[in-house]
């Protein structure tokens, strides 16, 4: 076989290329010979016992009746797959010694996860921020994505992986902060498009990229990626993102353009897109400020208002499942529209709740218009999962 440099990847996918052939993961569906490639390659330094081996790729809950000669299929099938690299490589590359399989360390490797390990050691000991900045953009370029995503569930990469996601992240937070210092916005804004695909929830990263959108006039942009994150955080978590991506949002909001805008593009600007049909959905920090407003205006006028918090939970005593809690939410909303004034006002407060606020409405009103909206949900889906429970309350005058 020739002796050529072999390279390998394994951040994102794995491929091993040689003398201008590859093989990736779209060449064997088997699962259990990546896994097993993966193994050697990565611990080629240590000789792997045949035991050791048939413990990864059979666990507990699948024994092997003749483990030894599944270990020999498995061992012929990662052979068969290098050999499309070289008609000799699958025994080349593999060795038995004793009772031992070991990757042959004859052969030279450019190998991505040792790249990112040397990378890495540069940037946390460089002597300036020029070169600091030097090793995290290398990084950045290097990592593709998390290592081996196609094995996350096993442990061992799954550990691996994590440790690399961790570094990966922050030699590209160091970078983006050295660039925010530098003003240079097109950077800032490559860097975080690329790692909010691999981390989208991480709201440091997140920060930079909206503060980058707005020094380059991206107004819209800023806040349509808001909202989406926003809609993430409520589905995934309940809660909402911080205060500080709170405001730039209304940051981009209160796009400055310079110029003063004629009353009637004012008037065609406040008009709503869509004909009105049922509660008028907006996010919860807008709901917020007109509850605000609200609660200043009954201190003066003496209206009532109330609000109707609506809960779903499971009617089984085991929690709703994501994809099911997402449904039941999605259904619930539609419910909300079709059973409400158009002067009301609706918002998703958490993963698992909507708030309403009806104006100009008494409790008695208010339980009428909670009760319409539940035996609605019940009708339409009957066997779903999810049942909702209800809070009215008043809207208390501001003091």
């Amino acid at each position: 076989m020739n002796q050529s440099k072999i390279y390998i990847s394994m951040f994102g996918h794995i491929s091993i290329s040689w003398n201008g052939h590859s093989i990736t993961e779209s060449d064997s569906r088997s699962r259990k010979t990546w896994l097993l490639l993966a193994y050697l390659i990565h611990g080629r330094k240590n000789h792997i016992s045949q035991d050791e081996i048939i413990r990864l790729l059979w666990d507990e809950d699948d024994p092997q009746a003749n483990p030894q000669g599944s270990l020999k299929t498995a061992l012929h099938r990662l052979r068969s797959l290098l050999n499309r690299l070289d008609s000799e490589a699958g025994h080349q590359l593999i060795l038995r010694q004793k009772n031992s399989y070991v990757w042959n360390p004859d052969f030279e490797l450019e190998y991505d996860v040792e790249i990112f390990d040397s990378l890495y050691h540069d940037f946390l000991t460089a002597s300036d921020e020029d070169l600091q900045l030097a090793s995290c953009l290398r990084i950045f370029r290097l990592y593709q994505g998390d290592f081996l995503p196609a094995l996350s569930q096993e442990p061992w990469a799954a550990q691996i992986a994590e440790k690399y996601h961790g570094q990966y992240l922050h030699a590209v937070k160091s970078a983006v902060t050295i660039l925010h210092k530098r003003s240079q916005v097109n950077d800032i804004l490559e860097i975080c498009r690329q790692a909010l695909k691999i981390e989208p929830m991480d709201e440091e990263l997140f920060e930079y990229y909206l503060q980058a959108l707005l020094a380059s006039d991206q107004h819209e942009e800023a806040a349509a990626a808001y909202e989406d994150l926003n809609r993430r955080f409520l589905s995934q978590f309940g809660t909402m993102p911080s205060e500080n991506l709170r405001s730039l949002y209304w940051q981009a909001l209160r796009t400055d353009n310079g110029y003063s805008v004629p009353v009637d593009e004012i008037c065609m600007q406040l008009k709503e897109s869509q004909p009105p049909e049922g509660a008028l959905f907006c996010e919860y920090d807008f709901f917020k400020v007109l509850y605000q407003a609200q609660a200043r205006a009954i201190a003066r006028t003496g209206e009532e208002y109330h609000i109707v918090l609506l809960s779903l939970k499971s009617r089984q005593e085991k929690n709703l499942s994501q994809s099911s809690l997402n449904l039941a939410m999605k259904n619930l909303q539609q419910v909300i529209c079709r059973s409400v004034r158009h002067g009301d006002v609706a918002t998703r407060c958490s993963a698992s709740q909507f708030i309403l606020m009806l104006p100009r409405a008494n409790y008695e009103s208010s339980c009428m218009v909670s009760n319409r909206i539940v035996r609605a949900f019940c009708r339409q889906y009957p066997h779903s999962p999810a049942e909702i429970s209800v809070h009215v309350f008043p809207v208390e005058p501001a003091k």
